[in-house]
C-alpha cells in the first residue's frame, strides 16, 4: 500500500507528463526531513569545562523521494524523466500536500537504486537542496507612488520564521528629482538611500547579495548610495519612502516545517 501526492519538478507536472506519483510506501507514519540541519560552532579552551560558543552553522540537506509509475516503464518515459531529473542546476521541487512551499534540489543519485516490475514500478532518488530550508513561492508586490509629495508609509511583511533579517529585491523608478529614500521604521529607522540619480531611471537591487543595476547604459550606481541595504525584520515591516516613484519588491522568504 501507499499514500500518493503529485509533485511539480522543474516546472514539470511529473502526473500529468509521464503518470508519475509521489508515494510513501506503506500506510502509517513516515519519516521524513523536519526543521533544519545546523551543527554548533565552538572552542574548548583547556581548564574551563563550558566551551566557548560562536554560533551555529546551518547545511543544506538530503531527502529521498520515491515515484511510481502503474504501467510500464518504457524507453520513452525513462528517457524524458531522465532528462528532467538530472540537470546541472538546481531546480524547484513541489510537493502537492505542500503547494506553499518549495525546495530548490538536484538530483545526486546512484543509477542502481531504479527498480522496475513488469506491470509499473517505482523510482527512488535522493536530491539535495540548496539551503537548509525550504523556500516560500515568489510574492510580487508593486507600489504607485507617483503622487508621494511627502512621504508615504507602506507595509511589507517577512513571513519567515528561520532567520531575524530578510534582504529582499526590490525594483524602483524615479519619477522626479535625483533623490530617494527608503526608511524602516520597524528597523530602528535603518535608511537606505540613493543621490544623483535622473528622472525615469530605473534602478533594481537584490539586497542580500549587494547587487544594483540601472537601465542607464555603462552607468553604475553603488557611488549612488550609502549602502544600508534594506533588510526586513521578522513580522510587519512599515517602510517610509521619500520620493515619487513607482516601486516593487519581490520576496521569497526562507521557511523550516
Amino acid at each position: 500500500m501507499f499514500d500518493s501526492t503529485e509533485v511539480l519538478l522543474g516546472g514539470h507536472n511529473l502526473q500529468q507528463e509521464f503518470g508519475l506519483y509521489l508515494v510513501k510506501i506503506d500506510s502509517g507514519i513516515t519519516e521524513g526531513h523536519f526543521g533544519i540541519t545546523q551543527s554548533i560552532i565552538e572552542d574548548s579552551v583547556e581548564n574551563i569545562d563550558t566551551p566557548f560558543f560562536y554560533g551555529v552553522k546551518r547545511e543544506p540537506f538530503t531527502f529521498q523521494a520515491t515515484f511510481v509509475r502503474q504501467k510500464e516503464w518504457d524507453f520513452k518515459t525513462r528517457l524524458e524523466f531522465n532528462e528532467i531529473v538530472f540537470k546541472r542546476h538546481y531546480q524547484e521541487f513541489i510537493s502537492a500536500d505542500y503547494p506553499y512551499i518549495l525546495y530548490r534540489v538536484i538530483c545526486v543519485d546512484e543509477p542502481n537504486k531504479v527498480f522496475f516490475g513488469e506491470q509499473g514500478g517505482y523510482v527512488s532518488l535522493n536530491f539535495r537542496t540548496d539551503s537548509p530550508y525550504a523556500w516560500s513561492p515568489v510574492s510580487v508586490q508593486n507600489y504607485d507612488l507617483s503622487q508621494n509629495i511627502t512621504k508615504t508609509t507602506i507595509q511589507v511583511e517577512n513571513r519567515s520564521n528561520v532567520i531575524d533579517f530578510y534582504y529582499p529585491q526590490m525594483e524602483f523608478t524615479l519619477l522626479e528629482g535625483s533623490n530617494i529614500s527608503f526608511k524602516n521604521l520597524t528597523d530602528g529607522g535603518r535608511e537606505f538611500t540613493f543621490t544623483g540619480l535622473i528622472p525615469n531611471e530605473t534602478v533594481s537591487i537584490d539586497n542580500q547579495w549587494q547587487i544594483i543595476k540601472t537601465d542607464v547604459p555603462n552607468v553604475y550606481r553603488y557611488v549612488n548610495c550609502n549602502r544600508q541595504w534594506l533588510r526586513l525584520r521578522k513580522g510587519v515591516n512599515y517602510i517610509e519612502i521619500t520620493g515619487k516613484c513607482y516601486l516593487s519588491f519581490r520576496l521569497q522568504v526562507p521557511i523550516a516545517i
